[in-house]
């Protein structure tokens, strides 16, 4: 049985619960990023995985991936923010620039 983080998005922000330590609990306003990025990326077996960045100031400040949450098609539709579409699957050394604000995402809306 795997267990699944569960993130919540109401008109107050997004709110991140932890499975393994439910006390926890992180919440973000989604009014403080510019836009939400929607990517694919490697994972560490090498297959590609779907996933969301939400983009503040062209760095990357958070994200959600479809093998980590099971409701990742409803957490994408709820969040409103503008759309910006990286077309090719990021690498993962091009991945981990985006992660340290080394190389930043143009707030361009596909």
């Amino acid at each position: 049985m795997k267990l699944f983080s569960r993130i919540v998005i109401d008109e107050n922000g997004l709110t991140y619960y932890l499975p393994y330590l439910p006390i926890l609990v992180f919440t973000k306003d989604l009014h403080d990023y510019d836009c939400k990025c929607n990517v694919r990326v490697f994972n560490r077996y090498g297959e590609l995985i779907n996933g969301v960045w939400l983009v503040k100031n062209g760095i990357v400040k958070h994200e959600i991936y479809d093998n980590i949450f099971a409701n990742f098609q409803e957490l994408y539709n709820a969040i409103d923010l503008p759309k910006h579409h990286i077309k090719k699957p990021v690498p993962p050394f091009t991945h981990t620039a985006y992660q340290l604000g080394v190389r930043r995402i143009k707030n361009e809306q596909a």
